[in-house]
């Protein structure tokens, strides 16, 4: 059997009280210092897969493929402690138990759409110095290359593990939304995304746009559909559930609004409070 070169993750929701790896303490609520049991078991079996390749192999790259935090449903730093659970459980301080090489390459989902903002931002900033004075500034980029795309860190990712020595030598690589691994001496290649943009809600900014100005058409390169749309992601999916006690309810909201039914009963319970507050004329359901 071939060896293992790279092993994908993704929609870990690492800190939500309804993934699996996110261990929870007697009172139902997340405890983020220890890892949960099917974590564990989970890189249980990591490294009976990883450890299976020949001796000569090097250690294979992980690559992460969006939602590993849950930045829209928990609190920041809940999510953050439960990462930390993660990488020291596949990336322990003994080089030659460590499951992967010290580069991970993350490609941010809709739920930490936010952690892009952050890696672009800095590599803008990183970037600008670069710029001689009187020259004009481009626009932030909104995409990476997904063929042998720049070294854009994590910022936020990279500095959390940090904190600790031992992985002081691991780097977190950040390439949005495309990844493409392409095959020796071939044209072929595989391209790792979160898929997010495979669905319509993703790119509603351009839909309304649309809609408003009848002449406008909806986007079909990546970078003006990112552009036209990261703000509209970043804002539900990834910030609007952390806005404190409206954090709160929008989680309930969105957990009502999963299936057709509860999808009908928040949409009545919207019309009926429009209705009560506004003194709207029409029936009430």
């Amino acid at each position: 059997m071939s060896d293992v070169r790279y092993v994908c993750m993704s929609d870990l929701h690492l800190g939500e009280k309804g993934s699996l790896l996110t261990n929870l303490s007697p009172d139902g609520e997340p405890d983020p210092l220890t890892p949960s049991p099917v974590m564990e078991s989970l890189v249980d079996c990591l490294r009976t897969v990883v450890f299976a390749n020949s001796d000569q192999a090097p250690k294979p790259t992980l690559i992460l493929t969006g939602d590993i935090l849950e930045l829209a449903l928990t609190t920041t730093n809940e999510a953050a402690m439960v990462f930390e659970r993660f990488i020291q459980l596949v990336m322990p301080e003994d080089p030659a138990e460590r499951l992967f090489n010290n580069e991970i390459i993350f490609i941010p989902g809709n739920h930490d759409h936010h952690l892009w903002e952050m890696a672009r931002e800095s590599q803008f900033v990183d970037y600008l110095p670069d710029i001689p004075r009187g020259e004009e500034i481009p626009e932030p980029w909104h995409v990476t290359n997904m063929s042998k795309p720049p070294i854009v860190e994590s910022f936020f990712l990279t500095r959390l593990i940090r904190r600790h020595r031992e992985h002081g030598d691991v780097t977190i690589r950040t390439v949005y939304p495309n990844f493409a691994v392409f095959e020796e001496e071939s044209e072929r290649c595989v391209v790792f995304h979160h898929g997010h943009f495979v669905e319509d809600i993703y790119h509603a900014m351009s839909w309304l746009r649309t809609l408003i100005l009848w002449d406008r058409q909806k986007p079909t390169d990546i970078w003006d559909i990112e552009a036209e749309n990261f703000a509209w992601i970043d804002f539900f999916w990834s910030t609007l559930g952390r806005s404190g006690k409206v954090g709160k309810d929008v989680e309930l909201v969105y957990k009502r609004v999963r299936d057709d039914k509860g999808l009908k009963r928040t949409l009545d319970d919207i019309a009926n409070n429009l209705a009560d507050k506004y003194n709207l004329p029409g029936p009430s359901w």
